[in-house]
């Protein structure tokens, strides 16, 4: 992630102009405004990812995951670098109001959900969207069901995997199946990108529903 401060507003590049800090001479960035998270005015503090390197100038954004990745190891610096954690994957999307942090254990006895609970707080310094913890497993199964969180995995009462395809087929509770996709079926969505896996949704009685790609 990189810090700087806002010179103006450029409505004619429906962008901000940004002196990026930390460096000996002066660099420039562009944060486009629909790649801000909040409004700034003048003096404001900004801190984003580069997503471009131009010749003269950056540009910079808080919505890529790249920047939702250096967001939560910056958060999570404390315990990752005492080697309670790992940060595995992360899933976003602009129209979601969550997204998803895919975390390791390191140490059998971590409990992940506790770890970042009490920094809730501090990932609103950086974004509007809450972050949700999933647990990441090296069992595909195990970490597609945690992958649906917050929705409870329990819901799932079967699940076929096709490991070469790369998909997954979910049988849902009865009444349980719009929890599980989610407003607008973000939360199923954003499941299939932290896990690269195409879920097909199914309520356990009923032809399929919904189907989404990693």
């Amino acid at each position: 992630m990189v810090h700087g401060v806002v010179l103006r507003n450029r409505p004619d590049r429906d962008a901000y102009l940004v002196a990026l800090q930390g460096h000996s001479a002066p660099i420039l960035g562009l944060l486009p405004h629909r790649e801000a998270v909040f409004s700034y005015k003048v003096h404001d503090t900004v801190v984003a990812a580069v997503s471009e390197c131009g010749p003269s100038i950056a540009r910079l954004s808080q919505r890529s995951v790249w920047y939702y990745r250096r967001m939560t190891e910056f958060v999570l610096r404390p315990a990752i670098e005492k080697g309670l954690i790992a940060v595995r994957r992360i899933a976003c999307s602009e129209k979601a109001k969550f997204f998803k942090i895919a975390l390791e254990p390191l140490i059998e006895t971590v409990n992940v959900y506790q770890l970042v609970q009490r920094d809730h707080r501090e990932f609103r310094k950086y974004t509007s969207q809450v972050p949700c913890i999933v647990r990441w497993s090296p069992d595909i199964e195990s970490y597609l069901l945690e992958a649906l969180r917050p929705a409870d995995p329990r819901a799932v009462k079967r699940c076929e995997l096709y490991r070469e395809a790369r998909e997954a087929v979910l049988h849902v509770a009865p009444g349980q199946i719009g929890k599980i996709l989610g407003p607008g079926g973000m939360n199923v969505a954003l499941a299939a990108k932290l896990t690269r896996y195409r879920i097909d949704v199914k309520e356990a009685t009923a032809h399929r529903t919904a189907e989404y790609a990693a």
